[in-house]
């Protein structure tokens, strides 16, 4: 309800949904070159036959997809950057936490377990992070920061539990706290961006987290290999969270900095005097005396 498309609908839902999804007809439509005859021919050197051509809403809406003016934003490319740090050591728990617990003597079945632990921790966390990030007093970039930074501590602590008991503890806290991190996604880019770039810059670091998805796992089997635990993958883990926690803190400083509000025109500024009667030069009246 807050797109300025619908609010130019009248608040008319019917009147909306036609206007995104009706495409405009083709005869309507410039050529690829640019300009069309007035009797629908297309000028001179368009190489592009009817068929090929794309409605202008379609070529617009890729235009808006494919727009990259988001990465020239110095705070949107701290995002992308802190989020492929932060989405490398993400992935890793999820992916080893139930071979680490074989590794220490814990039953498959017991260490299987784990991983529905996080799940349903971090779905609790998921509403009450849900409910915090609603309360006018919080601030949703804080909230995320935090919970980069306390996850990533969790998973540091993950070594060291020898015990199920203990594992269990952890990976509760583990999959209660990051579930900020993945919920303020959207409420964060709107903060930050507003809401007509949500689409694009949503798409763009969504982009960036696959990237790191498929990058994290792998240096952590890596890892593994070398030293033969995964005690180093988690430490390299809980590091990604943290250094990412630490990086988006400075994401407001940026965004300051980099916009600059244009100066507002001195209103104030006294108007030019206006000369009197007396003040115009003799010259000047005998030449209006001559032309009326």
């Amino acid at each position: 309800v807050n797109l300025p498309e619908y609010r130019l609908s009248q608040g008319d839902v019917r009147s909306y949904v036609a206007s995104v999804l009706t495409i405009p007809a083709t005869d309507t439509i410039p050529a690829a070159s640019g300009v069309d005859l007035p009797d629908g021919k297309p000028a001179a050197g368009s190489f592009c036959p009817p068929c090929l051509r794309l409605p202008a809403s379609m070529t617009d809406t890729l235009a808006d997809m494919l727009d990259m003016e988001l990465l020239k934003n110095p705070a949107f490319v701290l995002v992308c950057v802190s989020n492929i740090v932060g989405m490398m050591g993400f992935c890793i728990p999820f992916m080893y936490i139930a071979d680490s617990a074989v590794l220490k003597g814990i039953d498959k079945d017991k260490a299987a377990f784990l991983l529905s632990l996080i799940g349903i921790t971090n779905m609790i966390g998921r509403l009450i992070f849900g409910w915090l990030s609603d309360l006018p007093q919080i601030n949703c970039l804080l909230l995320n920061n935090l919970s980069l930074c306390l996850s990533g501590i969790a998973v540091f602590i993950l070594p060291f539990c020898y015990s199920y008991p203990a594992t269990v503890a952890t990976c509760m806290i583990f999959g209660l706290i990051v579930a900020a991190y993945i919920l303020l996604t959207s409420i964060i880019l709107v903060e930050l961006f507003g809401l007509d770039n949500l689409t694009n810059s949503f798409g763009l670091l969504s982009l960036c987290r696959g990237a790191a998805c498929m990058v994290g796992p792998p240096l952590a089997g890596t890892l593994f290999d070398m030293t033969g635990s995964y005690d180093v993958p988690f430490f390299v883990s809980g590091t990604m969270l943290i250094v990412s926690g630490a990086m988006s803190s400075f994401i407001p400083c940026v965004r300051n900095t980099a916009v600059k509000p244009e100066p507002l025109p001195d209103i104030a500024s006294p108007l030019e005097e206006i000369p009197e009667e007396s003040d115009v030069p003799e010259d000047e009246e005998e030449n209006v005396e001559s032309i009326v």
